[in-house]
């Protein structure tokens, strides 16, 4: 009975120090980070505003941090499901949608890799699209929406490609975000076609319903970046208007219950000339640049075209939304060990995932460097080394994904 008393207080110590190494591990990234934002009230609503003169280090973080473990899959071989790396990958929780890309369509594929159809198709006829600019995967109701861009419609298929009737948007759009709700549909509309509405509600048929009055946030044509996210926790789009230069920006909650833009995060430019920049929102972070290098491109009257660069290399940050603590950070895919370092953590992640679309022939060189490494973990060695042995000379691409935490 001592004994095992003894073996139990043993494997209880073991497993508190095993804890406490990896609270302490995780809390390691943030100790010596300073606090850099300020917690202020707008209207009512709380707003977290950086100063980026607080950023003093780069904090170097594991991919793992931020996510589950890396998975592996690869997409059917068949001919009508190829696709190519320039493809865009977006996971959802049983499906792969493949965005067009030049002269190939959106493709769907379930989460074991089998193709499953074309959705859609390149062009200019009923159903088709010459790009996606903004999406939605619907599961429960095996719909899939497309937006394209300069249109007055987005497009409708079910999951067998089938083309569906059309939701009417109640005037052309250059961009925009939207969410499918059962008989109802909430548009974000980008913020320089000058409308009298940024945000709305609406039926399938076109009918606005309720919006949000553009005033303050309309912008000058090409004066602006915009990019759209759909927290599913809060059931709230966020929107970030990125302007150039000479005008502070933030970004935002739409509410489409209250029908409201709620300021969230912003940066303070007040001691420093304003670059292009960008913002992003984390589940628990605020994430940005305080530059960014953009590429304007004008047109001349007699057709030529002048491209310049605006902007400085991007100096990225990160911030707690609990704590304000935050400072630049950059991104290592520990577990793709010495092969892929992120350069544009802000970006990283969507729809709740990192992703990678990745050609078999760069995939199987990657795999070789990887394998020699000993800093690789034993659970990544053996799935990489199953992959490599079951690798062919007509494989598909391959998908490599990590769920967010």
């Amino acid at each position: 009975m001592i004994k095992n008393n003894y073996l139990f207080l043993l494997l209880a110590f073991i497993l508190v120090c095993a804890s406490c190494s990896k609270k302490n591990t995780s809390q390691a990234y943030w100790e010596d980070a300073p606090v850099v934002a300020e917690r202020v009230m707008v209207e009512g609503n709380e707003l977290i505003k950086l100063n980026p003169d607080l950023l003093t280090d780069t904090i170097v973080f594991p991919l793992s941090y931020f996510t589950e473990e890396l998975e592996i899959i690869k997409l059917d071989d068949r001919d009508e499901a190829l696709v190519s790396p320039q493809q865009k990958a977006i996971i959802s929780d049983n499906y792969i949608l493949i965005l067009a890309e030049q002269n190939n369509p959106c493709k769907l594929f379930d989460r074991n890799g089998m193709f499953i159809s074309d959705i859609g198709g390149v062009g200019n006829g009923p159903g088709e699209y010459r790009n996606v600019r903004s999406y939605h995967l619907d599961e429960a109701n095996n719909r899939i929406y497309l937006f394209g861009g300069y249109s007055s419609s987005i497009l409708v298929y079910d999951f067998a490609g089938k083309v569906l009737d059309p939701i009417t948007l109640p005037r052309q759009l250059t961009e925009c975000a939207f969410r499918v709700k059962g008989d109802l549909v909430e548009i974000v509309a980008k913020p320089n076609d000058q409308p009298q509405t940024i945000a709305w509600m609406q039926t399938l048929n076109g009918e606005m319903l309720d919006s949000i009055p553009a005033e303050h946030l309309t912008l000058n044509k090409g004066a602006w970046a915009l990019r759209f996210y759909s927290d599913k926790q809060e059931d709230l789009f966020a929107t970030h208007f990125m302007t150039l230069p000479g005008r502070a920006d933030t970004l935002y909650h739409i509410d489409f219950n209250a029908m409201k833009v709620i300021p969230r995060f912003m940066m303070d430019y007040s001691n420093r000339e304003m670059q292009p920049h960008s913002y992003e929102e984390w589940k628990d972070y605020f994430v940005g640049s305080t530059s960014e290098q953009i590429h304007i491109v004008t047109m001349s009257e007699d057709g030529t075209s002048d491209r310049r660069t605006e902007g400085e290399k991007p100096a990225h940050y990160i911030v707690d939304k609990k704590t304000l603590k935050g400072n630049c950070f950059r991104i290592e895919n520990d577990f793709m060990v010495g092969q892929d370092i992120v350069y544009q953590p802000v970006y990283l992640f969507e729809n709740g995932y990192f992703v990678r679309n990745v050609d078999p022939g760069n995939l199987e060189e990657m795999l070789e460097k990887m394998l020699q490494s000993e800093a690789l973990s034993d659970s990544m060695r053996k799935k990489f080394t199953r992959v490599q042995e079951q690798m062919g000379d007509d494989d598909n691409n391959y998908i490599l994904y990590a769920r967010v935490k």
